[in-house]
């Protein structure tokens, strides 16, 4: 049995929940995207924590549910058309912005492009060390080619 990528079915998550899940609602579809994801071992939502952060500008500890609904919160903030959010709204909103990350994710070097402006975003702030392996101790010196001593001249004894 072949796995139905999650990508292509989104569509169908937001408007056939009951036929994927017992119960239909937002938390409910988190749980199962977040179940698909592990059981495709981190493979289906590859980058997504990622790109919300670039999308949302914050949120380093945070894991993609709760960037999703930051990114939610700054979108109804910076509309003038703010409405209450109700549980249709917040999958619609899910679904949406699922969407627009495969878009992403799977374009033309779309994961690449993901860590690039993330790995930029990183460096514009002051608290970012670039990578640095600390588990490792620091590399020894270089220490100069050992020469080797010069052998006395052996003198052979006449017989």
């Amino acid at each position: 049995m072949k796995l139905t990528p999650l990508s292509e079915l989104v569509g169908r998550l937001r408007t056939m929940q009951l036929g994927f899940m017992p119960t239909e609602g937002y938390d409910t579809l988190v749980a199962y995207i977040l179940g698909f994801d592990v059981a495709t071992g981190g493979g289906a939502l590859t980058g997504l924590r990622e790109w919300l952060i670039t999308q949302v500008r914050d949120g380093t500890n945070l894991h993609w549910p709760d960037l999703v609904s930051m990114l939610l919160h700054q979108r109804a903030a910076s509309n003038p058309e703010t409405h209450e959010w109700g549980e249709r709204e917040r999958i619609d909103f899910l679904c949406d912005t699922l969407e627009e990350f495969f878009k992403v994710q799977q374009s033309r070097d779309g994961l690449s492009t993901i860590y690039f402006h993330y790995e930029a975003w990183l460096r514009r702030h002051k608290w970012y060390d670039p990578p640095t392996p600390y588990w490792l101790p620091p590399p020894a010196p270089k220490k100069p080619p050992h020469k080797r001593a010069k052998k006395a001249p052996t003198i052979r004894r006449k017989r």
